[in-house]
């Protein structure tokens, strides 16, 4: 059996890559389908929208606790899920309790929800408790895998590597938004017109040195 492969050559001068990056979510059921609505990431995009009402933390160790001060800003009705043994550390773990906010060890098996909107999380021992927020920060990949095939850094944590003028460690190569920046609207916008007016700069000098 023969197939015709349809094989595309792309030729650039300078090349500015946008293509962000993809949340992984854990095998738990009902994650991604409440991402957004009812599972939140970030308390400056969404806190004024759910503050105080009773909200959950699923994260452990210094995400949880930083999540904690974060949040503990908008609503004071707050539990942390460690979803399994916790590895808080003592100081934080009395921070923490000494602003009421209780930890919860029990590993989660779902998130039950109606179209995305959260109702209870149920635990392995089909135990559960009602919720309609918890914020969570799922772990990340690249977008796009072409950055890392050309040879370019990647930070330690998961970002592209890039300097103040948006380069990355391949020559020729540049990146902005979200796969190597802080993942906000306003900041995607903002290194991609930074981005561009410096690839802007960098063609129209070579051209007129020429």
């Amino acid at each position: 059996m023969k197939t015709n492969k349809l094989i595309c050559f792309f030729f650039f001068f300078l090349l500015l890559f946008a293509t962000g990056l993809k949340d992984n979510f854990p095998d738990s059921n009902g994650f991604a389908a409440c991402w957004g609505i009812s599972v939140l990431h970030c308390p400056y995009c969404h806190g004024y929208e759910v503050k105080e009402q009773p909200t959950g933390i699923i994260a452990n160790g210094d995400v949880a606790f930083h999540y904690a001060q974060l949040i503990f800003n908008w609503t004071k009705r707050l539990t942390i899920y460690t979803n399994g043994k916790s590895t808080l550390t003592g100081i934080q773990e009395q921070g923490i309790k000494s602003n009421s906010i209780a930890i919860i060890e029990k590993e989660i098996a779902s998130l039950e929800h109606e179209q995305g909107k959260l109702k209870k999380i149920v635990f392995q021992d089909q135990s559960s408790v009602p919720l309609q927020v918890v914020y969570f920060r799922p772990e990340f990949t690249q977008n796009c895998p072409l950055p890392e095939a050309l040879g370019c850094e990647i930070n330690e944590i998961g970002l592209l590597k890039v300097d103040s003028s948006f380069k990355t460690t391949i020559e020729g190569v540049y990146a902005s938004g979200d796969c190597s920046s802080m993942r906000t609207v306003s900041v995607a916008v903002a290194t991609g017109t930074q981005a561009g007016a410096f690839i802007n700069n960098d063609l129209v000098t070579e051209d007129f040195v020429k």
